[in-house]
């Protein structure tokens, strides 16, 4: 039975108050907040003008505890780009390109989603199902599995069906925007 604050119902068109029972858990302070810790302070950087990178897929690492300058990621709400000492941040990825900028070069990576959190010490963690180089990319085989996606949402019996393959037509159209 979960703990209840001021729980009013209905009994035979009368309004009861239920007693007010005690939550059976606490809130600590740092759990209660509702606004992103400030960064920390630039002093406490080894380089304050770095971004250590961890990013994975379930099946390898592509980087892991790299020293980058900058990386933008496909946002739900947009693409936005995370520099060292960036706000604390969680936020899910669409379908899109992460594009990884080091002192020397830039990378660019097609992933089908996942998640992007940042920590206040100047670190961005990336996790997501598929990561594969956007040069690796070939136009011709991302038309044909658009066309099969097409088809079988055109053709698909049940809901859950057609929201599959409306989801490989999005992501596969996504793929096209980046090889493009």
């Amino acid at each position: 039975r979960l703990p209840v604050m001021f729980t009013r119902i209905l009994l035979s068109g009368s309004r009861q108050v239920l007693p007010r029972v005690a939550p059976s858990f606490s809130l600590r302070p740092s759990l209660a907040r509702s606004f992103a810790e400030q960064a920390k302070d630039p002093k406490e950087f080894k380089d304050p003008n770095v971004l250590t990178l961890n990013f994975s897929c379930p099946h390898h690492n592509l980087y892991q505890g790299e020293q980058i300058t900058s990386i933008q990621v496909p946002g739900e709400d947009g693409l936005f780009t995370i520099l060292a000492r960036h706000v604390p941040t969680l936020a899910k990825l669409r379908p899109g390109v992460v594009v990884i900028q080091t002192q020397s070069e830039t990378k660019k990576f097609f992933v089908s989603g996942g998640f992007v959190a940042v920590g206040s010490d100047s670190t961005c963690d990336v996790s997501s199902i598929e990561a594969v180089p956007v040069a690796d990319l070939d136009i011709g085989v991302i038309k044909s599995e658009i066309d099969y996606y097409t088809n079988l949402a055109n053709s698909a019996a049940t809901p859950e069906a057609r929201a599959v393959a409306t989801v490989g037509v999005d992501v596969f159209k996504a793929m096209q925007a980046a090889a493009e």
